[in-house]
Parts: structure tokens; C-alpha cells; sequence
């Protein structure tokens, strides 16, 4: 796979996190999710299909809000930083957790831990990160929440 004609060198952070954040905050605040974002850098450059990655972030960001039960304190932390030369964006939510068993399966095609869920977004993602060089990973505990993590290699 190949990334498409629209790839363009954006600053990661600034314009396209914090603008896919606000897209969904009023979401959060309806769900009385306290939506956090952080950055170690002002501004975060790299070569990617803004639009592409967009969507793996409001995937992301959509399956935290909905990683929760009825659950107090609910949160979910954004950051987006820079190690080993690498770019990183997180979303990290303290909500009910991955199972290791779907851990093993969760960015396979058409599985899905959520009762409507279709299975698609995650395996998408994953594709779209694999066309740009770079990866999604899943850190996740059951009872105290996951982290998902772009990393976009030099």
C-alpha cells in the first residue's frame, strides 16, 4: 500500500489533535467525560494524509468515550509528543479495560468487543497507520483502562 496524492506535512499536534479535540468535546461534556490534551512540543511535524489520520484519531477517540460503564472520575487523556526521533499521539482512558483475549484480536477485520460494534474501525486504523509507515499499539488492563498509540517513524 501506498499513501494517497493528499499527503501533506502537518503540524501533528496543534492543527490537527487539538482541532479533531474540539470536534468532539461537546460529546465528552454531554457524557460528563473529562477530555484532556497534552503535548511535550508547541509543534509536531510530519509528512501524513491529514484526513486519513483524522479519522484513526476520532475512531480512537470515540471508542474511549465509549470504553466506559457507569463508572466515576471517567477520563481521557490525549497527548502527543516526540521520542527517539518518532512522533507519538495517545489516547489513554481509564474506563473498563481489554480483555487479553481481544487484545489479540482487536485490529483484525470485523471483530469487535462492543455488542453493535462492526469491527471495522480498528482494522482500518491499523491499515492507514501500516500506509504510513507507522503503528498502532494497544496498552490496555482490565479494571484501570487502555492506551492507544500512533507512532509516525522519521
Amino acid at each position: 500500500m501506498s499513501l494517497p496524492a493528499s499527503v501533506t506535512i502537518v503540524p501533528t499536534c496543534s492543527r490537527l489533535v487539538r482541532n479533531t479535540v474540539r470536534l468532539v468535546k461537546s460529546e465528552f461534556e454531554a457524557a460528563n467525560i473529562q477530555l484532556t490534551f497534552k503535548t511535550t512540543k508547541k509543534e509536531l511535524y510530519h509528512s501524513i494524509d491529514e484526513q486519513l489520520i483524522e479519522m484513526v484519531l476520532i475512531n480512537l477517540i470515540k471508542n474511549a468515550r465509549e470504553a466506559f460503564n457507569s463508572s466515576e472520575n471517567k477520563l481521557v487523556i490525549i497527548e502527543a509528543g516526540e521520542k527517539d526521533r518518532a512522533i507519538f499521539i495517545s489516547i489513554t482512558d481509564n474506563g473498563t479495560g481489554v480483555t487479553d483475549e481481544a487484545k489479540e484480536k482487536i485490529f483484525m477485520p470485523f471483530y469487535s468487543t462492543k455488542q453493535r460494534g462492526s469491527g471495522i474501525g480498528l482494522s482500518h486504523s491499523s491499515q492507514i497507520m501500516q500506509m504510513h509507515n507507522s503503528e498502532i499499539l494497544l496498552d490496555s488492563e482490565m479494571g484501570k483502562g487502555s492506551t492507544f498509540k500512533l507512532i509516525f517513524y522519521p
